[in-house]
């Protein structure tokens, strides 16, 4: 079979009216705490107790601030009303021949998860930070995930951490379909000594065809 040509998108419209923007090589996305505007993205920032969780997501064409658009079907696991409609994957052409997988990396090599978002913390359990869940089958149920989900190798929901931890979907992806996902990052109140790039990350789609 033929590689297919994998595409990213995040939805900056509505769960019922999506707008799928392409996430390419030219723009970040960035998961930030809930007073985030153009020009201005919101810290998360770390409690001195328990943790806080990334309240939007923004795709900007800047690296360092966003720029660009909110999509609004992002929301934290706890929320009530979740969404289906958030990452979308494309595989145009041909089919895989596994289920495709999310993982997440220090940098565009894939080799390594050394900084503190994949480490983690005591709070979390030593799991990593950033979660996400396949959503190809509907929205998910209100806390999908918590700060400590984090199985070792595959699962629908997981941590993202390299090939220690990351989320297979259920099923191939057959030619012209998608796989749909949503995340969640956690800031625990134990998180200490962080540099500038240490959340900085990348998300990888690996399949097999």
């Amino acid at each position: 079979m033929a590689e297919p040509v994998v595409t990213m998108y995040i939805n900056t419209g509505t769960e019922g009216a999506p707008v799928w923007t392409e996430i390419d090589s030219d723009v970040s996305l960035f998961l930030t705490g809930p007073d985030s505007s153009f020009g201005y993205g919101d810290n998360i920032d770390v409690p001195r107790t328990s943790f806080n969780t990334a309240e939007e997501a923004w795709l900007s064409k800047e690296l360092y601030y966003v720029s660009g658009t909110q999509s609004t079907v992002f929301v934290i696991p706890s929320a009530v009303l979740q969404y289906q409609n958030v990452l979308r994957v494309l595989f145009s052409g041909d089919a895989t021949t596994t289920p495709p997988r999310l993982k997440a990396w220090d940098d565009s090599n894939a080799t390594t998860t050394t900084k503190k978002i994949f480490t983690g913390t005591a709070t979390s359990t030593n799991t990593s930070l950033l979660k996400a869940t396949e959503t190809t089958g509907g929205a998910p149920a209100a806390n999908w995930c918590l700060i400590t989900t984090g199985a070792a190798g595959a699962a629908v929901t997981n941590a993202l951490k390299g090939s220690t931890q990351y989320v297979e979907c259920a099923a191939i992806a057959g030619a012209g379909t998608s796989k749909y996902f949503t995340l969640a990052l956690f800031s625990p109140n134990d998180l200490t000594d962080i540099t500038s790039s240490d959340f900085n990350i990348y998300l990888q789609v690996e399949y097999d065809y």
